[in-house]
């Protein structure tokens, strides 16, 4: 599992990215108790922290083996560290920061100061205690009786995976269909497939898809943001952009999605 986390498409180069069990349990096609069971593991071991309330993981060394190789990657990384809203975790990776990082700017190593600096001898926190499980009753449950029960009534009871299935194929007929001017992508590899169902689960957390048409449409409106972006559509300079830089960057799918590259943004600039 250690290997998974260090190359998923969840990650991202500060190793500090949100991850629930379920989407692990999917890319991994392990059972969601496996999976728990390995983070639970690593944790202990020292490998992460992960803030279960939030799901969001921190691995420890993940800069010691990644550095920063310039400035400029040490920039690409202060703004994925401003990007994480302020948890618990934030303060943790800001000491993890000044620890292993490289090339990075004064300015911001005095912000990671501030916020490292009352967490440098943190208590142990006690486990939370289980949430009683209040809306077992507003989804459809499915009951197994285990194989290893001690008797024949006790069962396991397992909640429907609501997620829909990320429809590649589809939404990259939708980009072709609003970015027209841009690059065709002539192969849908397993490698670009990954990258696509990580965007779309990013977006399914946000709208909460109610059906694969329903999660289309949202990524119509998306590609129509970047076929209507001169910046993007290679109409402002000689660049423009790929389905490859789209979708391969959580980073730069979300400022596509937050309007950054909008005519009227660029404009402001």
């Amino acid at each position: 599992m250690a290997l998974y986390l260090l190359t998923s498409p969840h990650a991202n180069l500060i190793g500090c990215f949100r991850l629930t069990d379920a989407y692990a349990a999917d890319d991994l096609q392990w059972a969601s108790e496996r999976v728990a069971k390995g983070f639970h593991e690593l944790q202990a071991k020292g490998f992460l922290v992960r803030e279960e309330s939030s799901n969001w993981v921190l691995i420890r060394k993940y800069l010691l083996w990644n550095n920063f190789e310039n400035g400029n990657v040490a920039t690409a990384a202060q703004k994925a560290f401003d990007q994480i809203r302020s948890i618990p975790l934030k303060a943790l990776l800001a000491g993890v920061l000044l620890e292993f990082g490289t090339h990075l700017k004064e300015p911001f190593v005095n912000h990671l100061r501030t916020l490292a600096k009352p967490f440098a001898n943190p208590e142990p926190e006690p486990e939370p205690e289980p949430e009683p499980n209040r809306n077992l009753n507003t989804e459809p449950t499915v009951l197994v009786v285990s194989a290893q029960a001690e008797s024949p009534d006790a069962t396991v009871i397992r909640l429907p995976d609501r997620r829909i299935p990320c429809p590649a194929d589809r939404l990259l007929e939708a980009f072709h269909t609003e970015c027209p001017t841009l690059p065709r992508v002539m192969k849908l590899n397993d490698k670009r497939r990954q990258h696509l169902t990580a965007r779309w689960r990013e977006v399914d957390a946000d709208s909460k898809f109610e059906s694969a048409e329903d999660g289309i449409e949202v990524f119509r409106s998306i590609f129509q943001k970047v076929g209507r972006s001169d910046f993007l559509s290679g109409r402002a300079k000689d660049w423009h952009a790929t389905f490859d830089w789209i979708t391969e960057s959580s980073t730069n799918f979300l400022k596509v999605c937050e309007g950054h590259y909008d005519n009227d943004q660029r404009a402001k600039k």
